[in-house]
Formats: C-alpha cells, structure tokens, sequence
C-alpha cells in the first residue's frame, strides 16, 4: 500500500512539471454585461481569468473593466468554441491614454475621453486544447495590453455578424484562492454547458461509475460499517471524476487533434482514478490501524488538490478517517466466528 501511496506522489511530481507552461486560467461566467454601465468588473487583472460569456446576437458588446498601473503589461485573448468557423469577434481596448488604432463601430459604446485600440478577429485558427478543463477553442483576437497610464480601462467584445460564445482570457500570474480551488470541479459544469453539452449526458459516466461501484461492493456482502462505506463512496466518486475527465478528452479529440497538454488531462484523469482505487482499497480493510487511517486522510487530501469527489468526496473520506471503526464481529450484528475472532 505504501509504494501504491508514493507512486500517486510521484505522479503528482509529474503533473505539476508537466503543467508548469500550461495555461491555468480561475474560470468565472461574464454575466449579463452588454451595456458599459453593467460591466463585469475583473477584480486583479494581473491574475490569470477565463471569462465564458456569449454574445446574444449580432451588433452587441460584452464588457469589461479592469484597473492598471503604468506600464503594466496585460496580455488579453478572445477564444471562441469549435461549433461555428464563421463566428469570430474582434475586441477594443479602452481608456485613458490608449492609442486610437482602428475605430470601434457605431454600436460600442467608449468611455469619455478614452482612446481605443481595436483588434480585429480572424478566422480559421487551428482549435487547441484547455487541458485543465478538457475544453477546445480556437485564437479569435489577441493583444498584448501594456498600460499607457494609470487608471480604469475597459475591453469590448463585439462582433457585427452574429453572436456566439466565446472565451476572454487576461493576465498572467496563476494564483488560486481556497475558494477558486473549491470552485473549479462546479467551474468546470458551468464549462461544458458553455460548450452545448447536456450536463445529465456529460456526468452519466460519473453517475454510472458510483452506482454500479456500490452494487457491486453490496453484492460482495462486505462488512465495511458507516466509515466504511463513507470511505468507498469517496473512493467511488474520485474514480467517477476520471472518467468524467477521461471522456471529456475523448470527446475534445473529435475537435482538436492531441498535443502535449493531452498529457496534462490524461494525469488529471488518472491521477483521480488511482487514488479513488486505493481509497476503495483501504475502505475494505477489516483492522483501521492508524496507519490505515493516517493514509485514507492524506488520500482524501490528495483527492482534493486535485479537485476528485466534487469536494463531498475529499470530505467523506476525512471523516470516514477518523471515525470509529467497530469490531469485525460487532460490523457483521455480533455473530463472531472463529474464522473472523481469530488472532493470526
């Protein structure tokens, strides 16, 4: 069980060296933002967000605004999804002191006073692959934003033949709060309906892998008591979120042909699945030494950096830890034997 446990480690190693120059956008929704007085407000724009937001139809904006400091740099990215080629949005950069390059049409509303840049969007970039979220999108409109003074600029996503979904991404620096790493398995829902997918169909997998899993503990008449089974349908539902990660890839593949960031999605599907089978493991254990329990904790603490188990499943797997276990005999209505009363 011990070198089970350090490979998981060793694979963790490898995720975090291989994801190192991936992008690791903190996922958040737009929100209903197509006039400049109701625009999204980025809290710190030098932290790296993915905005999916979606224009409602052609001749319409989505807005943002952001704070920066002199001679700040802020590199900020327009993706689209794969369903429409024809779809391709341009974006305009606002504010004080911003050269006037191209002229945002009529229908964009531009701060008083601001210059603006305009990035017009292009079609027919090749579609990549978000390996965090097992997303794909393609390049639309891009620009490399270096603050020309102090103050509050503003960014218009717009497009004058159609609306569409698409993705804004800005900053550079990938810091997470508690709350965005608590957030990111619901993020990541909220990622797959901005694609079009059914999340019933989408989680069927999940869903699928934690019934049948208990079934089949059932039928094998295991004596596990209540943190026994805490502790399985915690390691159940890790596994479920590989597979759901899993499929997710294999869907990805029918838009986008694999790179390197697969590789980053393969561990992150993995890397789940194998912890989920120790937990399942360690459940079926009938002596909880505090070896057994030092090791289902120090999983359900893997299980989360690694967002598994939807944030319940970390949780189960930390109380199962640490409450009582009873007896074998007690577990199985007090009928001891001497296969199961034995010391050897």
């Amino acid at each position: 069980m011990v070198r089970r446990f350090m490979s998981l480690v060793i694979l963790a190693v490898a995720l975090s060296l291989v994801a190192r120059p991936a992008s690791a956008h903190t996922p958040r929704g737009g929100g209903d933002n197509h006039t400049l007085g109701s625009a999204t407000v980025v809290p710190d724009a030098t932290k790296s967000w993915a905005i999916y937001a979606e224009l409602p139809a052609a001749r319409t904006a989505g807005y943002y605004t952001f704070t920066a400091a002199r001679g700040q740099r802020i590199p900020i990215g327009l993706r689209v999804g794969p369903g429409d080629p024809s779809f391709s949005p341009s974006l305009a950069v606002m504010g004080p002191g911003v050269p006037d390059v191209g002229t945002p049409p009529p229908f964009v509303e531009v701060p008083d006073g601001a210059g603006a840049t305009v990035v017009v969007g292009v079609p027919g970039a090749a579609v990549e692959l978000e390996p965090f979220s097992a997303s794909v999108t393609r390049l639309s409109a891009s620009i490399s934003f270096v603050a020309p003074a102090d103050g509050t600029f503003a960014i218009a996503v717009f497009d004058e033949r159609s609306g569409g979904r698409y993705v804004l991404a800005l900053g550079l620096a990938e810091r997470f709060t508690p709350g965005d790493w608590v957030g990111f398995p619901f993020a990541f829902a909220e990622i797959y309906a901005w694609e079009g997918q059914s999340l019933a169909i989408a989680y069927t997998p999940a869903m699928l892998v934690v019934v049948i899993g208990g079934v089949l503990v059932a039928r094998r008449r295991a004596r596990l008591g209540i943190a026994g089974w805490l502790a399985t349908i915690a390691g159940l539902s890790f596994v479920a979120t590989g597979v759901t990660v899993a499929v997710q890839l294999i869907w990805a593949t029918v838009h986008a042909s694999l790179s390197g960031a697969a590789l980053v999605t393969l561990l992150l599907a993995a890397l789940p699945t194998a912890i989920g089978v120790a937990t399942v493991r360690l459940a079926r254990n009938e002596r909880w030494t505090a070896g057994v329990r030092i090791r289902l904790a120090l999983l359900g603490v893997a299980a989360a950096v690694f967002w598994a188990g939807w944030v319940a499943g970390p949780v189960l797997a930390i109380v199962a830890a640490v409450l009582p276990r009873p007896p074998l005999e007690e577990a199985a209505g007090g009928r001891g034997s001497p296969a199961t009363t034995s010391t050897t």
